[in-house]
């Protein structure tokens, strides 16, 4: 049924999603309601918001300890996916694996913070770490996987989400929306999988992994929508879509791919999926270490004092980093873990 949260139907059939690369801003950020119909995955009662406005908290460099006073103060590990934990194949090393293994074994939990949905993550990350807790779709759902209890969602309101889609559907490119883990799109954008912006293999992907219906605003009109995407347009258009979409109220528009749009409500970003896991667990700001390497991971960077760059990272990634590891082809992430936390 359409909308209903199934973790374990998603464990050995993950597929590789897009890297990530900048992140821009627009609107205002107002509370999101939450879906409560019966389709609705179930949720964790918070007792205190969740969202932290992450342009507004910022932490000194100069308050930054050391990294190897981390060991024994760090609670919760956050990781990036693309371009950071995973490597350029979209799959998880052997020794990366075994670091977040080893890291539960010594009371360290472990999350990934990503804008792919809960159907698109890889096949080997969740079968060889066993994996615990994720920030999906750049923080529009988090989940306690084992439990397979969404702890807290930030879907777009129906009115921002049909806004958005008028913009896009002006134009000749290809858009999908995500829903309960999974990518929707209809039959007027299929005809434009033929467009020479996208390769073979993209176009191959595309089919086998978007849900068709006949008609997205019709879709979107009876469902909460985590995020919508536009995967690929030339710089001139993109150019008018942001000069469109920026009247849009409650609405983050980030890049997370060379050329194309991602769309979230405007109280959205992967702090605000952090932050449900850092009460989820009861846990402060400095229990815990972020990674990251792009920009939409900057909302990270800017609220917890403990930040990782990898050697990859944007450039303004790594002005903002409280400490650098090497970069994502070369476990950058177990690397830094094992020589400060284990």
């Amino acid at each position: 049924m359409l909308g209903t949260h199934n973790y374990k139907r998603y464990a050995g059939s993950g597929n590789a999603g897009n890297s990530t690369s900048s992140v821009s801003t627009t609107g205002n950020s107002t509370s999101a309601s939450v879906d409560t119909a019966e389709s609705a995955p179930a949720l964790v009662s918070l007792t205190t918001p969740v969202c932290v406005d992450s342009r507004t908290t910022h932490f000194a460099r100069s308050s930054t300890p050391t990294p190897d006073k981390l060991r024994g103060k760090i609670k919760l590990v956050a990781s990036d996916l693309d371009g950071t934990l995973l490597t350029d194949a979209s799959c998880i090393s052997p020794r990366t694996a075994q670091t977040i293994c080893r890291l539960a074994k010594n009371g360290i939990d472990f999350t990934i913070a990503t804008g792919r949905i809960l159907s698109r993550l890889p096949l080997n990350l969740c079968r060889e770490t066993d994996l615990h807790y994720a920030v999906l779709a750049n923080g529009a759902e988090t989940w306690d996987l084992k439990r397979n209890i969404c702890l807290s969602t930030l879907p777009l309101s129906g009115a921002t989400v049909t806004a958005v889609l008028r913009v896009l559907a002006a134009f000749p490119l290809y858009f999908e929306v995500y829903f309960a883990g999974e990518a929707y799109t209809d039959n007027a954008r299929r005809q434009f999988y033929r467009d020479s912006l996208y390769s073979p293999a993209k176009l191959i992907d595309m089919r086998r992994s978007r849900h068709t219906v006949p008609d997205l605003f019709e879709f979107v009109a009876a469902r909460k929508i985590s995020k919508v995407v536009m995967p690929q347009a030339t710089p001139e258009l993109l150019a008018e879509l942001d000069r469109k979409c920026a009247p849009i109220k409650d609405l983050i528009i980030t890049n997370s791919a060379f050329g194309n749009r991602e769309y979230n409500a405007g109280n959205c970003t992967k702090v605000a999926g952090i932050n449900a896991l850092v009460e989820y667990l009861h846990l402060q700001l400095d229990e815990v270490l972020v990674f990251g390497d792009a920009g939409n991971d900057l909302p990270m960077f800017a609220t917890f004092p403990h930040s990782v760059a990898m050697a990859n990272a944007t450039p303004n990634i790594a002005a903002k980093a409280a400490y650098r590891t090497g970069n994502n082809n070369a476990d950058g992430v177990a690397e830094f873990c094992e020589a400060y936390l284990l």
